[in-house]
């Protein structure tokens, strides 16, 4: 859901949907399995309508020009110079991270943070979240 161009998931990916029998010749090609109504992941799914929503928000994505800010954790930003659409998203992020931003968002601008809600404001050229996973920064 982050990455540039268009993008597609198989459904039932984004509820933990079991693989289905394998040949034994290529056992990575397992067939589709029933769709697991009764055992729907409901963390991930909210996991994926989060992405999902973030990515319908912001044309960016799919088409801005992309800079990588960070290796640790890995942050890149994507400006779309046709709409000034521009975001910063920090992936595997950990302990309170302090994220790059660089010059994407003004010096002591408020962003916020799609996946949590939180905000923070933009001190160096970096924001501060509480411990998480994903950090997808945009402008309120």
């Amino acid at each position: 859901m982050l990455a540039p161009g268009g993008v597609q998931i198989y459904y039932g990916d984004e509820t933990r949907r079991p693989p289905g029998p394998a040949p034994s010749s290529d056992p990575q090609q397992a067939t589709r399995s029933d769709m697991n109504w009764g055992s729907v992941d409901a963390s991930l799914l909210m996991h994926w309508r989060k992405l999902g929503q973030f990515r319908r928000a912001h044309v960016a994505l799919a088409r801005g020009a992309h800079q990588k800010l960070a290796d640790k954790p890995y942050t890149f930003s994507r400006i779309d110079a046709a709409s000034g659409d521009r975001v910063v998203v920090a992936m595997e992020a950990t302990d309170a991270e302090h994220i790059v931003v660089g010059d994407v968002f003004p010096e002591g601008s408020t962003v916020r943070d799609a996946y949590s809600g939180n905000t923070a404001i933009v001190r160096q050229g970096r924001v501060q979240f509480p411990t998480q996973h994903w950090v997808l920064l945009e402008t309120p």
